[in-house]
C-alpha cells in the first residue's frame, strides 16, 4: 500500500479534529467490513452447505454453462458413496 504523507496541523484543536475524524473513518470501514463478512458467509453457505440449503437457482439464472456445470457435478458427486 502507498504511503501517504501530508501536513499535520501544528495546533491541538486541529490535531483532535484530525483524530475525530480519523477514527469515524475507521468506524464506517469496520462497518462495512462486518456486513461484507456477513455477505461473504452467506454465500458460502449458498454454495457449499447441505444440499438442502444450497440455492443454485441464482446460479442458473445468470449462466445456463454454470448451471449445467453445478448440476452435472451434483449428480456425479451423488454416484460416489462417501
Amino acid at each position: 500500500m502507498a504511503s501517504v504523507h501530508f501536513e499535520l496541523p501544528d495546533h491541538l484543536p486541529a490535531c483532535h479534529a484530525l483524530i475525530i475524524r480519523q477514527a469515524e473513518i475507521i468506524e464506517q470501514h469496520e462497518l462495512r467490513i462486518e456486513q461484507l463478512n456477513r455477505d461473504v458467509a452467506t454465500l458460502k453457505r449458498e454454495l457449499y452447505g447441505s444440499r438442502r440449503e444450497r440455492f443454485v437457482s441464482s446460479v442458473q439464472e445468470e449462466s445456463p454453462y454454470v448451471a449445467s456445470t453445478v448440476v452435472s457435478v451434483a449428480t456425479s458427486a451423488s454416484c460416489v458413496e462417501w
